[in-house]
């Protein structure tokens, strides 16, 4: 997959703060993931990644998208997302599918 960055003149593009974490993604919003998802915001961060609010440009529907912080957590991860796809209730999300992005989950 293929990553577009804004354009660094481009004056409503986020920065993210200089004491970013350098394990974290910091995707800006307008970033453009595998010619699909435009990142829209960030939701937030946790122990093990951070989620972003992004529109699939194929489908049309706005979804969230979790990146890990540590690529060693992926088989963690991988369990969340079988167990989570059993979930089937209308107040928690829908788990789809799980990806590599520039060989990060």
């Amino acid at each position: 997959m293929t990553v577009q960055q804004p354009s660094a003149d481009d004056p409503t593009a986020f920065r993210p703060p200089a004491a970013a974490s350098p394990a974290a993604r910091q995707l800006t919003p307008g970033t453009i993931l595998g010619e699909r998802y435009r990142i829209v915001s960030l939701i937030g961060k946790g122990g093990m990644g951070e989620v972003y609010r992004a529109d699939d440009l194929k489908l049309g529907q706005s979804v969230a998208l979790k990146f890990l912080a540590h690529h060693g957590d992926s088989a963690r991860l991988y369990e969340e997302v079988r167990i989570g796809r059993q979930v089937s209730h209308p107040n928690v999300c829908r788990l789809y599918d799980i990806a590599e992005v520039d060989a990060q989950l």
